[in-house]
């Protein structure tokens, strides 16, 4: 029996708990954690934001190809050279027509542009030939 009270008054004699430097070193740590999530997610959210606009400005991009391509050889959209510029909320369209009389084809390139929030230029092109029937 002794045995255990010798070990019992050994152990109250040694402090528990954390002192508060090892606090202090354990919230920087976590804080640094933190900053480190806080970036990646405003990064992600950069990320996800070009991804939008790139599939939007891509999307308009082909609705306007489409609507070209449906045309008759013939339309004044269709005549040579370069078109535009129209809108599409912020995405501003233009498109250029070549034509190869010889081979009766036209070649359509449609070019989407638009500001990202950075404020930078960004911008996607679609080329398409048109046959004459």
């Amino acid at each position: 029996m002794k045995s255990k009270q010798s070990r019992l008054s050994v152990r109250s004699d040694y402090q528990e708990g954390f002192n508060l430097i090892e606090v202090m070193v354990a919230l920087s740590i976590l804080a640094f954690g933190i900053l480190a999530i806080a970036s990646m997610q405003e990064s992600s959210l950069l990320g996800t934001s070009r991804a939008y606009n790139l599939t939007d400005g891509t999307t308009v991009a082909m609705d306007h190809m489409e609507r070209l391509t449906s045309l008759a050889y013939t339309n004044s959209d269709l005549n040579h050279g370069t078109h535009g510029p129209s809108s599409e909320g912020r995405f501003n369209i233009t498109w250029e027509v070549d034509e190869d009389s010889s081979n009766r084809i036209k070649t359509i390139t449609v070019n989407v542009t638009w500001s990202d929030a950075g404020g930078a230029q960004k911008s996607t092109t679609l080329t398409t030939i048109k046959n004459r029937l």
